[in-house]
């Protein structure tokens, strides 16, 4: 770079920066276009040796170390074999490299990112690929959004069904009670859950009165939360769906995250007659939202 473009780059970064609580710095990620200009700035304003760790909310991850705006490795990237920067031919290597930025773009944001201290220290003839080269092969890339249903999907049928079903009358005039044997929705979150949460809760839809409890979690306390909370919970959510009407048919996902980004996240499922609970680590919204996926398709089956 010239001396104006680094004066102005340090303009802009003087301009921009602001205090956080935690080391994630979170870019601009409306779209996949910001987000991959968002990357791309990040690598061109990296002087010094840096292993930069990308992030977006579904837990997935572009780990690359970057060296006087040039990407000296690639760490991490999901889908993608990684180039071999010692042996491979340079324009591959800014081709895999764009595709890989590309591709994790098109991944839901917010798009957060985590500098570090590379593992290794770089070698004197690590040239890298610089910040024009990458930013050329990726204008010739197409951008396309990957979209994440989170909260509204509906389904053609009623999720919970009081655990029977009625049939036609007998000849003796008598309804036969028939047994279901598909479980709820509610029920096949809460038991698909136990794969990736840290704590498990199926309550009542009407009360919050607890149905089923999951393991404890990773901390030793057992997320048993206070009756008077559960009770004022599941009518926060009640009359949230009185005030919805008809705009919300079927059973949702709420999805929650606290301020503070290391907290624990939760995801809400509510059918008719239960509500499922699963207390999450926020990396791990793509498996809360892939079982939600799975169960729901499943369950519409």
């Amino acid at each position: 770079m010239i001396e104006p473009e680094i004066i102005d780059m340090l303009g802009t970064l003087s301009n921009s920066t602001v205090a956080r609580n935690s080391p994630e710095n979170a870019l601009d990620s409306d779209t996949a276009v910001v987000r991959k200009d968002a990357i791309l700035n990040s690598i061109r304003n990296t002087v010094l040796p840096r292993r930069l760790e990308f992030m977006v909310a579904n837990g997935t991850r572009l780990c690359l170390e970057v060296n006087s705006a040039r990407v000296t490795e690639a760490v991490e990237a999901k889908g993608h074999d990684l180039p071999d920067f010692a042996t491979d031919q340079r324009e591959d290597i800014t081709q895999r490299l764009a595709q890989m930025i590309v591709d994790f773009c098109a991944e839901p944001g917010p798009l957060e990112l985590l500098s570090l201290h590379p593992d290794t220290s770089p070698d004197a003839d690590d040239v890298g690929i610089t910040y024009n080269e990458l930013e050329r092969a990726c204008a010739t890339l197409g951008l396309v959004e990957v979209a994440v249903e989170v909260i509204d999907a509906s389904l053609d049928a009623p999720d919970e069904q009081a655990g029977a079903e009625l049939d036609k009358p007998t000849s003796k005039g008598e309804t036969e009670v028939k047994t279901s044997s598909v479980p709820s929705l509610s029920q096949m979150f809460f038991d698909g859950a136990a794969g990736f949460a840290l704590g498990r809760l199926r309550v009542t839809a009407k009360d919050g009165a607890p149905l089923d409890s999951g393991e404890a979690c990773v901390d030793g306390a057992a997320f048993s939360p206070d009756t008077e909370i559960l009770n004022q919970f599941a009518s926060d959510l009640s009359v949230w769906a009185e005030d919805c009407g008809s705009a919300l048919q079927g059973p949702q996902m709420i999805l929650m995250r606290s301020a503070d980004k290391k907290a624990p996240s939760l995801a809400v499922v509510r059918g008719e007659n239960a509500t499922a609970i699963a207390v999450y680590e926020a990396r791990k919204l793509g498996a809360a939202v892939g079982l939600w996926k799975a169960v729901n398709q499943e369950h519409k089956d």
